[in-house]
């Protein structure tokens, strides 16, 4: 359920839309201000999906307010309500990317539907995120696995040396060194506890990410076995 947060420093208006069956209609009302200064304080602790503020209050306005949110709540939809129709302050709402700009009066029905549109681009957009974030986590399982065969290729030996430098050009790893050395990192706990293997584990990690950082090292995932270290070197003394 959708939340909405309204900043409006006229009684009347806002209690009239305050008095909205808001629930009814599938939305939560989670607060209200009667201008933006006070309303940002509670914007964070409620964390709106829309924002309905009227454009002309004492302290900060409407226009000022959408800036902050801008900035900190990229993802709230924004609504400006306005007593006023002049060119100026539905330009700078466009420019501030106000999702509408609507003049006052306007009835219950009327700003309902405007925020079912809202509503209809809200979950529209969810699901945009969600089928990248998808993407994204198989994009990076299907790496895993490609680095995990590449390194099984690479310590049997079951490939040639140019279908070996082919995958690892795939992969963009960077092979050419004249001394190379394998370590197989695991961990293993000395005791029974589990907060000490949690911290030892948080310590490992920490380690083997610096090494992973450093150049001419690359880290291989083995999951439940741990991790294969490939380290290149110009020598076979700068190995030791």
């Amino acid at each position: 359920m959708l939340k909405i947060f309204l900043v409006e420093d006229e009684y009347v208006v806002r209690e009239g839309i305050k008095r909205i069956n808001w629930q009814a209609h599938g939305y939560e009302f989670a607060g209200e201000a009667p201008d933006g200064e006070l309303a940002l304080p509670l914007i964070d602790k409620t964390r709106p999906d829309i924002v309905i503020t009227d454009i002309k209050m004492p302290f900060m306005d409407g226009l000022e307010l959408s800036r902050q949110l801008r900035r900190d709540y990229p993802e709230t939809e924004i609504i400006i309500l306005s007593g006023y129709a002049e060119f100026s302050y539905a330009r700078e709402a466009v420019n501030l990317g106000v999702s509408r700009f609507l003049t006052k009066p306007i009835s219950p029905a009327e700003l309902i539907e405007q925020i079912d549109q809202i509503r209809d681009q809200i979950e529209e957009k969810q699901r945009e995120r969600s089928m990248q974030e998808q993407y994204r986590k198989d994009v990076e399982e299907d790496l895993k696995k490609a680095r995990k065969d590449f390194f099984l290729r690479l310590v049997t030996g079951s490939g040639s040396v140019s279908e070996i430098l082919e995958q690892a050009s795939e992969l963009e790893i960077e092979l050419k060194a004249a001394a190379y050395q394998i370590i197989l990192a695991g961990l293993e706990s000395r005791t029974k506890s589990k907060d000490e293997y949690s911290a030892s584990l948080e310590r490992a990690q920490a380690e083997l990410e610096t090494w992973i950082e450093a150049e001419k090292i690359i880290a291989f995932d083995r999951e439940e076995e741990g991790h294969a270290i490939l380290v290149m070197a110009d020598s076979k003394e700068a190995l030791r």
